[in-house]
């Protein structure tokens, strides 16, 4: 049950019907995306409460024809005796861009014909994905180094799907010596690979230098080991880390999601990650690590920056390809983005 400052209540029921008719009210041609939001739940009102629901229940919906400064109404809601509300959508592009375009959504009530309480929420909406498919374990644009013959870098999903995926990127060698003609393996390299550069084409040079400047996209921006999210993060979804600076990860900070890291990396023993990790410059790993999903590093030589060559050391490093993290990983480079918390107008 929902109370108001006046002690309104509201049952449940009301409220899912309330998001179901939000839904049968969308009537325009529209280009769906997703939205990520944190609702402030602590303000108790009925603006917040019918615009939130709209997000929780995935009306995010965007009329192809609003253009800058124009607004429309997406959901009018009566509950009786005197209480209403209203959910309006603002186009307002901030951002210059001609792939990015960015709103307003704002829920506006009125209580029983007193002061009208409004809240809102900002979206940032990209006409494309930054990203939207791995076919890769491991990229190494800079050449990628690995002394001793421990350790597994396979292209096997272990999705479920047997199809394997590839290793991409600039010459790899074991102890030295060149590894990487098509069709070549060694004893840590595992079976299904192949020598291609479809990563880095894919990847591109547009597309790599936005996810390189998107740290204020990211759910968590750390610029030391002590800013790192805690475990219960990890357990409760798929977050997106941008760091600043370069980095050591060990084992505390060991997770899953996304990791941009537009410098160097340096991985100690133990770390563990599924999903996405993209590096700028050279990873550097000796020990024992496991990894799921997909990683690449030198990234910045899509950029016309010189990186060195990744060296994974001695140790057991394990690069697994798993779609089943990836595609949960890549979320974060979906068409939109979005405020992290409502804000309260009046």
């Amino acid at each position: 049950m929902i109370k108001n400052e006046k002690g309104f209540v509201l049952p449940a029921v009301i409220m899912l019907l309330l998001m179901l008719s939000g839904l049968l009210a969308i009537q325009q041609s529209t280009t769906q995306f997703i939205i990520k939001h944190l609702g402030d739940q602590s303000h108790n009102n009925v603006a917040l409460y019918a615009a939130d629901g709209m997000v929780e229940y995935g009306l995010a919906v965007m009329p192809d024809t609003l253009r800058t400064g124009d607004s429309v109404v997406i959901g009018s809601y009566f509950y009786g005796a005197g209480l209403t509300a209203e959910i309006s959508l603002v186009r307002t592009d901030t951002i210059t861009n001609d792939t990015i375009q960015t709103y307003t959504l704002y829920g506006e009530s009125q209580l029983r014909s007193t002061t009208n309480r409004i809240v809102a929420l900002d979206l940032v909406v990209r006409g494309e994905p930054l990203w939207d498919s791995v076919d890769a374990s491991f990229l190494a644009l800079g050449g990628l180094n690995k002394n001793g013959g421990s350790g597994l870098i396979s292209g096997n999903n272990v999705c479920g799907d047997s199809v394997p995926s590839i290793i991409a990127g600039d010459p790899i060698s074991q102890n030295g010596i060149p590894i990487a003609a098509p069709g070549s393996s060694a004893p840590w390299i595992g079976n299904g690979l192949e020598y291609s550069d479809s990563l880095e084409s894919s990847l591109g040079f547009e597309k790599w230098d936005m996810i390189r400047n998107t740290s204020s996209d990211a759910d968590f921006i750390v610029n030391s080991g002590v800013d790192w999210p805690s475990a219960a993060v990890f357990t409760a979804g798929w977050p997106s880390i941008y760091m600043n600076g370069t980095f050591y990860l060990t084992s505390s900070h060991s997770g899953r999601g996304v990791i941009i890291a537009p410098n160097n990396l340096t991985i100690g023993s133990g770390f563990v990650w599924e999903g996405i990790i993209l590096i700028g410059g050279a990873l550097t790993k000796n020990g024992s690590a496991d990894l799921e999903g997909t990683i690449a590093s030198g990234l910045n030589k899509l950029l016309g920056m010189t990186v060195d060559e990744s060296d994974i050391g001695n140790g057991t490093m394990n690069f697994v390809y798993n779609t089943c993290s990836i595609m949960a990983a890549l979320t974060f480079f979906n068409p939109v983005r979005s405020a992290q918390s409502w804000r309260i107008i009046r």
